[in-house]
């Protein structure tokens, strides 16, 4: 047992000393933000009662602790969450600090804990907060020891908390789950360096602010400021270099003049650099910029960062809104940024893939629900051209008392200083999402906003028509679209499901019994099968043809992807994916909405068998479309245009076929009277074996991250169409370092059961197989 210890002793020294080698070497390059997500120890509490004082010591004995690596829940939890654990629980990670680092300034940074953390360093403490979704950032250079081991724990507590909010969970609609569930960072600086915006509080300050003065295709100006610190006991002889880089070739070199900052002090470096011949960033065309930032003391580079910008003007014009100065609506969708399973921990490639399918999808625009969400996500919104409304936690709470407010006022200053640079973000919700708010507190976090962000084409959003620079108005929460006179930008914030669900968002539901109204809704599992799927379709195509009658120059679907709701016995289903991101009916219509210069897309909503409905729909954006039953012609047509579909940027086309008959149907379009896209539904079979494949989503699976991806385990017939009747329990097995994360069976719906895989540390081949009884067995390998 001593020599297994001894042994283990030395693997972990051995890794630790790789580690800081390739550390030490990046960071003498210039490089100075480490990852520090690997070689966690994790217990959480049975009992919030348990006594659990001494966890934080540096010599206590976390043997027993599991061993865990970031992002990371603090609970596995099952795909329905109507009871989700809520606690206490506790990380622990040794970690070494070489002695040459005496010099350095050493930061550790937390991108999400939930709620209420502590952290301390080698049993002193070293920073507390409360919230759960925006950075903590703690400078540990004083508390560590140099050329030792040290000890860094955390205590999470994810109980209710009124001073943050929202409402308990045991009413909440969404989940708010626990655990370091983001990217944890261990940063090491030079004694004069750029700050970081999270650490300093300084309004509308810290860290590297990019703004954009002149925008222009000509010619566009990009203005700098950078804040560099001395924290040496000397004064300091500093310029800052800034070069701007597009696809890696530099475009424009900016060196400020020399300036002294003494000892202990800061100065901000305000640089404008002109861009020639401007790639501007939108919707259409995300072109991004990074701007690469070194400080120089006496001619020598301490420190260095790089910031991915896109020049781009978020204008409105009346209630109009202009991109670069061209008119724009956007269609939009709300996320909640869950999982099943894994709850709010998700890999950056997950965050990724979320974002792909959803500009897939036919959208441009997200608004995010109802609190700050990852900054990997946002970095995907910025490469994929997707406008973002940014918001802060706050959901049906509001407390009347200081802390609460003052609270929400730090947050909405924090949300602002994180998210500033990111090319996405046409606004700032900070609001509390159908809450009753007093004035005075509106005001107070619009005031925010403009102080944080000063300048133009800034805005504040809210879900009150009062102070905010943007008002955002629920179709389904209100009998009355919108207010007679709409005197500021209007974004339709949430429609499609309330109200086609609720007995008093104003259609006439009040009239139906209970399961009329539930199958009228639009939330609908697959399944429910092809006619429930068209219902969706049927509502999310009138309450977004609704839209266009009303002065909003956006959109938002409630919801992108299925979720669950804190104390639901069900999951809220009106996804137009579902929870495992299974596309239904509904998605092709919207991605049929967008301009087929970006896709052109034809996809017949059908399985087309004996119990399919013979009006068939056909979700285009082409000008014609042809539609065939076993290669016979049953018309060729243009898209309907009624009094739900009028003013769609595409409307559906529906045909009507007289009977049933096996085999294929197809669909063809035509633009300008030239063939541009097909779809082929054949009708299923027996099934016969099980066809696997992974939901890559632009991002393959990648080792030593924590990468969480989704396995789809379809039952094929003999030509390999999936049949859609098929509902039976899958037994999988997996080969190398893969983890199935399912709680409970993995049962097929509408033919297609899903398994999440968490993708080990290790780098090598993964096989899954799956298994049926009476089917011929499926394998993947990756």
């Amino acid at each position: 047992m001593v020599k297994k210890r001894i042994m283990q002793s030395k693997r972990f020294f051995l890794t630790q000393w790789i580690l800081l080698v390739a550390f030490f070497a990046a960071t003498a390059n210039g490089l100075s933000t480490q990852n520090f997500n690997a070689d966690w120890k994790f217990t959480k509490l049975k009992d919030t009662t348990i006594n659990d004082a001494g966890f934080q010591s540096r010599m206590f004995n976390d043997a027993g602790w599991s061993k865990v690596s970031l992002p990371h829940t603090a609970n596995i939890e099952p795909l329905v969450v109507n009871n989700q654990w809520q606690g206490i629980c506790w990380y622990r990670k040794s970690f070494m600090v070489e002695p040459g680092l005496q010099s350095k300034k050493l930061f550790v940074q937390f991108d999400g804990a939930m709620n209420k953390v502590v952290v301390w360093i080698n049993g002193k403490k070293a920073a507390e907060d409360e919230g759960g979704y925006l950075p903590l950032v703690i400078d540990i250079t004083n508390l560590v020891d140099f050329g030792k081991e040290n000890t860094i724990a955390v205590r999470l507590d994810n109980t209710d908390n009124p001073v943050t909010g929202p409402k308990p969970l045991k009413i909440l609609d969404f989940n708010m789950y626990g655990g370091l569930y983001r990217n944890a960072w261990f940063i090491v600086k030079d004694k004069v360096h750029i700050t970081n915006a999270n650490f300093v509080n300084k309004v509308a300050g810290g860290g590297i602010f990019i703004t954009y003065p002149k925008v222009s295709e000509q010619a566009s100006v990009v203005a700098v400021n950078t804040d560099v610190r001395n924290s040496g006991t000397i004064p300091a002889k500093v310029q800052v270099v800034q070069t701007i880089q597009y696809k890696n070739k530099s475009v424009v070199v900016k060196q400020s003049a020399l300036r002294e900052i003494a000892a202990g002090a800061d100065a901000v470096f305000a640089d404008e650099l002109t861009v020639a011949n401007a790639k501007l960033w939108s919707p259409a065309a995300p072109n991004l910029y990074t701007l690469q930032t070194k400080v120089l003391v006496n001619g020598v580079e301490t420190d260095s960062e790089t910031t991915r910008f896109g020049i781009r003007a978020f204008e409105f014009k009346g209630n109009d809104l202009y991109i670069n100065g061209v008119k724009t609506f956007l269609r939009g969708v709300n996320r909640h940024q869950e999982y099943p399973f894994v709850g709010y921990a998700l890999s950056d490639n997950a965050q990724y893939r979320d974002a792909k399918k959803i500009k897939d999808g036919g959208f441009d625009y997200i608004r995010l629900s109802h609190y700050p969400q990852s900054p990997a996500f946002l970095d995907a919104c910025d490469e994929l051209g997707l406008v973002v409304l940014d918001a802060i936690l706050g959901w049906q709470y509001y407390a009347d008392n200081d802390l609460f407010r003052n609270f929400c006022y730090t947050s909405a200053a924090r949300l602002i200083r994180r998210d500033r640079n990111h090319a996405c973000i046409l606004g700032w919700e900070v609001s509390l999402n159908e809450t009753q708010m007093p004035v005075s507190f509106m005001a107070e976090l619009h005031r925010i906003t403009h102080t944080e962000y000063p300048g133009k084409n800034v805005y504040s959003a809210g879900w009150m028509n009062d102070v905010y620079d943007i008002y955002l108005q629920a179709r389904q929460h209100r009998i009355m679209h919108y207010e007679p006179v709409q005197t500021k930008p209007y974004s339709v914030s949430e429609y499609g499901d309330w109200e086609y669900y609720s007995t008093n968002a104003g259609l006439n539901q009040d009239k139906m019994d209970k399961k009329m109204r539930y199958e009228t809704s639009s939330r609908q599992k697959r399944e429910f099968g092809e006619m429930r799927m068209l219902q969706q379709c049927k509502n999310v195509q009138e309450s977004h043809n609704d839209n266009f009658n009303t002065p909003a120059f956006s959109d938002s679907y409630w919801v992108m992807y299925d979720y669950n709701r804190g104390y639901h016995d069900e999951i809220e289903y009106s996804g137009v994916m579902d929870i495992y991101r299974l596309p239904k009916f509904a998605y092709y219509f919207y991605q049929s909405q967008q301009s087929p210069v970006q896709n052109k897309v034809v996809k017949i909503a059908t399985f087309w068998t004996a119990q399919s409905p013979l009006n068939v729909k056909v979700f285009s954006n082409c000008d014609e479309v042809a539609f065939y039953v076993n290669n016979k012609l049953v018309a060729k047509q243009k898209p309907d245009v009624d009094k739900i579909s009028g003013n769609l940027a595409h409307p559906p086309f529906t045909f009507n076929v007289s009977g049933f008959e096996p085999g294929k149907v197809n669909a063809v379009g035509y633009i300008a009277g030239k063939k541009v896209a097909e779809d082929v539904v054949n009708t299923p079979g027996k099934a016969v074996g099980l066809k696997l494949w992974l939901d890559e989503s632009g991002r393959k699976p990648q080792a030593g991250c924590n990468d969480v991806l989704f396995l789809y385990i379809a039952a094929v017939d003999a030509n390999g169409t999936v049949v859609p009747d098929f509902a039976e329990t899958i037994q999988l097995s997996t080969n190398g370092s893969a983890e199935i994360l399912n709680v409970g069976e993995i049962k097929a719906e509408a033919g297609i059961a899903t398994a999440l895989v968490r993708i080990g540390q290790s780098e090598g081949p993964r096989t899954l197989n799956a298994l049926v009884k009476g089917l011929k067995s499926g394998t993947i390998k990756f």
